[in-house]
């Protein structure tokens, strides 16, 4: 469903079915797929959905990823998903302390994705500002550079 670089195959049913229904069959203990959802903050009126691909694939894991938030993240989950967070883990550096305490999200720039040779966008977001005093609090002053570095590329 992923139509960056216009990749997106009219209809990836077919082919997809094909390609899941052959792992499923020659590997049965493969542990899990991962597929990305319909983009429908950039695209609204994407009607493509991932059920005929869940369906095959059951009762195996089934990872998918794209424009989950804390709340339709749980709604997958009760309905047997796992969801995989990209785009917040690129804005919010520490994203399971903020899932675990309920803290807000910090918003992604989409426009700077897949920038080319520039940190912008990957490593410049803040961190949850009470979640990391706490964490420093824990290190000497010479260690918490060194926290704050090794936080941003987790």
């Amino acid at each position: 469903w992923f139509c960056l670089t216009d990749m997106r195959m009219a209809d990836p049913i077919p082919q997809l079915t094909h390609f899941i229904t052959s792992i499923r069959d020659a590997y049965p203990d493969f542990a899990y797929i991962h597929l990305t959802e319909p983009d429908l903050d950039r695209n609204p009126d994407d009607t493509g959905s991932n059920d005929p691909f869940r369906a095959l694939w059951a009762p195996h894991p089934f990872l998918s990823a794209n424009g989950y938030t804390p709340e339709n993240a749980e709604m997958a989950a009760k309905k047997g998903d796992i969801a995989a967070f990209g785009r917040y883990f690129i804005s919010n550096p520490e994203l399971p302390v903020r899932l675990q305490k309920n803290l807000p999200l910090t918003p992604y720039n989409y426009a700077t994705f897949y920038l080319k040779k520039s940190p912008v966008g990957y490593i410049d977001y803040p961190f949850a500002e009470e979640e990391v005093q706490a964490e420093q609090s824990k290190f000497g002053q010479a260690e918490q550079s060194e926290f704050v570095l090794e936080q941003a590329w987790l």
